[in-house]
């Protein structure tokens, strides 16, 4: 699969506040790259634009960069992506972006610690030689890879985990969940709970099912038939006509698809009923909860009787 040109935000969401990169928590990666670019961009009235910016960056590559089987030979495709519908300072952004890459992927993985990381290296170079070579950015490149202060921190191995494909299936378009129907699959495979995989591929054979009713329902298509049932029997437009059938077909390929690769039954095995009987801790729990519900009860009882006798002894006034 190519990677490269599937839709960033399918593989990344682009975050909104730098406090969501836990640039404010003392003595991390972040907060030590988070003062380099504070440095970097002091003389602009954009700062925090541009910083917003490289942190998304770096992180949507770094994202990418593990779906990759060398990628190290990707780096000029990379360097595309970052300037590709940039509005401005895309060159400077992009140069900061992967000199913050070379930073955050050892801190993450040991196998981009090596002195000698072909990845690395490969970055390196890039943004020192060609059209970069006698560039303003690559200042700014060299700037940030000669700070030293996020050396021996760490971040979690999971940081660059891609975006959630249950949260991509549920709000995504449909027609997305058509065109990427193989990204989809593979990331829904790669889930370790098994209810969560046959629900990813439940809602979206579900939600493009509910496409092609209203697709039928809006232009009297038949699909059985492959004909259009008008009520009047005229002819409509012969275009419209063509390209709701390709739009039909379009999505019974994706259901097709995602059936094909639907998670066995057999691998999801519910727990027995002697796997789910409650543990000692669990019976505690149980205990203590039934005391307080019991005390609760027994207060609303008390105030009950208290209420009662106070009727009784206006009723005697």
């Amino acid at each position: 699969m190519d990677y490269l040109n599937l839709p960033r935000s399918l593989i990344y969401k682009d975050r909104t506040d730098l406090k969501d990169f836990g640039v404010q928590v003392i003595n991390t990666v972040n907060h030590n790259l988070f003062s380099n670019l504070k440095m970097l961009f002091k003389a602009t009235d954009r700062a925090k634009e541009l910083i917003l910016r490289s942190f998304n960056n770096a992180y949507y590559i770094c994202t990418l960069i593990p779906f990759e089987d060398f990628p190290d030979t990707q780096v000029a495709e990379y360097e595309k992506l970052l300037l590709k519908d940039d509005l401005y300072d895309c060159e400077e952004i992009c140069a900061v972006s992967m000199a913050m890459v070379c930073k955050l992927l050892p801190a993450c993985d040991v196998r981009w610690r090596s002195e000698n990381n072909d990845l690395i290296d490969s970055i390196q170079y890039r943004f020192t030689h060609y059209q970069w070579m006698n560039s303003g950015a690559r200042k700014s490149f060299e700037f940030m890879e000669e700070k030293h202060n996020t050396n021996g921190l760490f971040l979690p191995p999971n940081e660059f985990a891609p975006r959630d494909i249950i949260e991509v299936i549920e709000t995504f378009s449909v027609s997305d969940l058509q065109d990427y129907a193989e990204y989809i699959s593979e990331r829904l495979v790669h889930l370790e709970d098994p209810r969560q995989r046959m629900l990813g591929f439940n809602t979206a054979r579900l939600r493009i099912e509910k496409y092609q009713r209203e697709l039928c329902e809006n232009t009297e298509y038949n699909p059985k038939k492959d004909c259009f049932e008008y009520v009047d029997n005229y002819i409509r437009d012969l275009t419209l006509e063509e390209r709701v059938r390709n739009c039909y077909q379009k999505s019974k390929k994706a259901i097709e698809y995602y059936t094909k690769h639907y998670p066995d039954e057999e691998n999801y095995q519910p727990k027995k009923q002697s796997d789910t009987k409650p543990s000692i801790s669990d019976n505690e729990k149980l205990i203590a909860e039934n005391e307080q519900l019991r005390q609760q009860l027994m207060q609303r009882v008390s105030g009950i009787h208290e209420l009662s006798k106070e009727n009784a002894e206006l009723k005697e006034k």
